[in-house]
């Protein structure tokens, strides 16, 4: 009994302290793209007081839709075996998941665009369209730098 009672505490606190640590990864990107967007945009006072409430619930907006369907299939289609042995009604059933999970995000965009036009100019808005693309990139190539980093240091 007592046992199972400290089993279910340090399983909670793992837990806990898990969500934590994703939290403070997601605060530091966020802080990260804040400033390198700011930075891009030049952004005036007046344009990032009105730019950031918008783009930010846009954003998390994306997110959502991104992850709704991803955490349901990423199972399926990162395992080779899965997505071979799934048959053709099972994987139109996938595919037509992605394609309305693109269309919404797609969608998303367009409304957070078109409410951002109302603020900053075309030019801002497309240095907005690269800067995103450039961040995302920049940050998954840390990402593989520090993997293969710490794969040579397990070597040796």
């Amino acid at each position: 009994m007592k046992f199972k009672t400290i089993f279910i505490l340090v399983l909670t606190l793992s837990i806990g302290l898990s969500s934590v640590a994703q939290e403070k990864k997601m605060s530091k990107f966020k802080s990260l793209k804040i400033g390198y967007i700011t930075e891009i945009l030049e952004l005036t006072a007046g344009e990032a007081e009105k730019f950031w409430p918008i783009y930010n619930l846009h954003y998390d907006n994306i997110r959502k839709i991104r992850h709704s369907v991803n955490r349901k299939l990423r199972g399926d289609l990162n395992n080779p075996e899965k997505l071979n042995a799934m048959s053709n009604e099972e994987a139109q059933v996938i595919l037509d998941k992605l394609l309305k999970q693109d269309s919404e995000m797609q969608k998303e965009q367009a409304l957070m665009f078109s409410k951002l036009e109302d603020i900053l100019p075309a030019k801002k808005l497309l240095k907005l369209h690269k800067a995103e693309g450039d961040f995302n990139r920049k940050i998954l190539e840390q990402y593989r730098n520090r993997k293969e980093a710490e794969e040579v240091n397990e070597k040796k």
